[in-house]
């Protein structure tokens, strides 16, 4: 063989070598590519699928809130947060209201409480107790204890105010005044309110919901639950939505 011929056999040989690390290359490069897309793609859709957390609820409020009335104090606030699949933590102490102190103190000695659970809605009810206080005292007091309530949650829990319901033992024009005030402190503290009585939740005259004068039975806890849960909802959509 002469040396020409020897060396092109060799180029030949040399540029065969070059283009076979080139594929390996080209090969290998192409795996790490489509393995990095299919593990981004599997963590999205595991991202995807976890089910969002369940809403919480904490109620602040009176004997109705203790389920005064229904078997097993099972009343209106947790059927409203179990027909909703919501967690629930009761606040309630009987014979308070903002400005009655009851067994334990009036609503704005559990602010702090409520706030401390970090729920995604506090619901305030009552009181129809305050109908045996000072009522010239009352909007101040419903005022400070919803502003408070409003600076000290966070921003991404929702507040509502159910007024004072009518019982049979409530006069209806002193309702009437509790509920002026109220609407009027949620107002300014710039909260939901919302008023039983005009939307007749409980009927006085009905003696198919009352276990007495003042509170209601299954039945009647069973009616303000109905009535307040989709409210709940509402409330919670309206503040993720802002």
């Amino acid at each position: 063989m002469t040396a020409s011929r020897r060396w092109a056999v060799v180029a030949a040989a040399l540029l065969l070598a070059l283009a076979g690390m080139v594929a390996l290359l080209l090969v290998r490069g192409g795996g790490s590519s489509a393995s990095g897309r299919v593990a981004a793609t599997s963590s999205a859709a595991s991202s995807s699928a976890r089910p969002p957390a369940t809403p919480e609820v904490v109620f602040i409020g009176d004997s109705w809130t203790v389920g005064s009335g229904a078997t097993g104090s099972h009343g209106f606030a947790p059927l409203a947060a179990e027909g909703l699949s919501w967690d629930y933590h009761l606040l309630g102490i009987g014979g308070s209201g903002y400005l009655m102190p009851g067994g334990g103190g009036p609503y704005m000695g559990r602010v702090g409480e409520a706030v401390a659970l970090h729920p995604d809605l506090i619901v305030v009810a009552g009181s129809l107790n305050d109908s045996r206080a000072d009522l010239g005292r009352l909007y101040e007091a419903t005022a400070n204890t919803l502003m408070r309530l409003r600076e000290e949650a966070a921003e991404t829990t929702a507040i509502l105010v159910v007024g004072a319901p009518n019982s049979p033992w409530t006069t209806p024009s002193v309702i009437e005044r509790i509920n002026q005030d109220i609407a009027a402190a949620a107002d300014a503290a710039g909260v939901t309110f919302v008023d039983p009585v005009k939307e007749n939740w409980t009927d006085p005259a009905d003696p198919a919901i009352w276990a007495d004068e003042l509170h209601p039975n299954d039945v009647g806890h069973q009616r303000v639950a109905d009535a307040l849960a989709p409210l709940m909802q509402e409330a919670l959509d309206r503040d993720r939505d802002r």
